[in-house]
């Protein structure tokens, strides 16, 4: 049984579907030319948090997938033709909190969650960068205003506190920075140990299928290869990725400010670097090639019916990395602090220059090695 905790606007959301290897391959299995007939989507959702306040997104007609691909019109998805750019008004979505107790634990389950008949999301293809996305660390992500990293710990604590054991040992700070959509992204997340890749969930299982406007592009993908005088395609394919054992998979919890966006409180999905796959793919005239890239999961089958699509952590170990995240950015004080942060927060990074005025020039007292 399920309790809630809490719904705080997001104000993005990525999932880079088209970065598996291993929904390409289970694709190119069932006939599908991916990515060169069929590029695999991103989930994109722009809701919010621009510096200037913007309400609207523009984006690039080649690094999206026209509504039209998946059965809707410029105008049912709210979007202006501007030349070679596309207009994108802000979309709505929230991140929902909720929590159930499984094997004496009491885990916490994290998922995006979409007003009824109100675009939230929609379908992109490629990527500023340059950089073929199977290579890429990071392939999901869950952005929230830093006000908001306030209000999480502070509701998730007052359910179920933070016994003084689970301070035992202490929390790592890792910067990094990253060339993002034409600018880069400024980041601060939090590990258990020194290695900095992060920190383990318990689960997590997103599905390509589970968003409609997905199925509803691979049905007139379908139709496309059958015009071009290729194999029909089958729809049956796997298309849910979920935790595997034996794939180094992490969640970078803390801290992101991106050009011209205000600074977030991010949830991000990564691969270890040193993880890797290969894969049989096929190359322009439909011959096998070897394609290199990250693992990600394991792709199972799923109906589409509950649209799951969420991230599974240990209560006690997210609010450790929460708490170090929001005490780091805002140098906030208090009971709950003094009892957490003094006794396992570790770092020798100084705070970036778009921290808060009030913590920008505090010397980090809080270093424990």
């Amino acid at each position: 049984m399920s309790e809630s905790i809490g719904e705080y606007p997001l104000e993005s959301l990525q999932i880079y579907f088209n970065g598996s290897l291993e929904i390409q391959e289970e694709m190119i299995k069932k006939g599908f030319y991916v990515p060169l007939v069929t590029p695999l989507p991103i989930i994109y959702g722009d809701m919010a948090g621009y510096e200037d306040n913007r309400t609207s997104r523009t984006a690039l007609k080649a690094a999206i997938l026209h509504p039209t691909k998946y059965g809707k019109t410029l105008e049912e998805m709210g979007w202006a033709d501007a030349g070679k750019k596309i207009i994108i008004p802000h979309e709505n979505a929230k991140l929902i909190l909720t929590v159930e107790k499984r094997d004496l634990k009491y885990l916490l389950h994290l998922s995006p969650k979409f007003e009824p008949n109100r675009p939230g999301y929609h379908l992109e293809k490629a990527s500023y960068r340059g950089v073929n996305p199977t290579s890429w660390k990071n392939w999901g992500a869950f952005y929230t205003n830093t006000a908001d990293l306030i209000r999480i710990v502070d509701d998730v604590s007052s359910k179920f506190g933070f016994p003084k054991e689970v301070c035992s040992e202490p929390v790592y700070l890792t910067h990094e920075d990253l060339p993002k959509g034409g600018g880069h992204e400024d980041t601060y997340f939090a590990s258990f140990d020194k290695q900095g890749y992060g920190i383990e969930p318990r689960s997590f299982s997103l599905c390509m299928g589970c968003w409609d406007y997905v199925i509803d592009y691979l049905t007139q993908q379908i139709e496309e290869h059958v015009k071009r005088g290729l194999p029909k395609p089958r729809l049956d394919v796997n298309l849910r990725l979920e935790k595997d054992p034996n794939v180094p998979m992490r969640l970078k919890i803390g801290l992101s400010k991106m050009t011209e966006k205000r600074p977030q409180f991010m949830i991000k999905f990564s691969t270890v670097p040193t993880a890797l796959k290969t894969i049989t793919g096929i190359d322009r005239e439909g011959k096998p090639i070897v394609v290199e890239g990250k693992p990600r999961g394991k792709c199972i089958s799923c109906d589409h019916r509950d649209g799951i699509n969420e991230v599974v952590i240990d209560v006690h170990q997210f609010l450790r990395v929460a708490c170090a995240a929001r005490h780091f950015y805002f140098g906030m004080d208090g009971p709950l602090i003094d009892r957490i942060c003094s006794t396992c927060f570790s770092t020798r990074l100084r705070p970036a220059k778009w921290f808060p005025k009030q913590n920008a020039q505090r010397q980090l007292t809080l270093n424990r090695f």
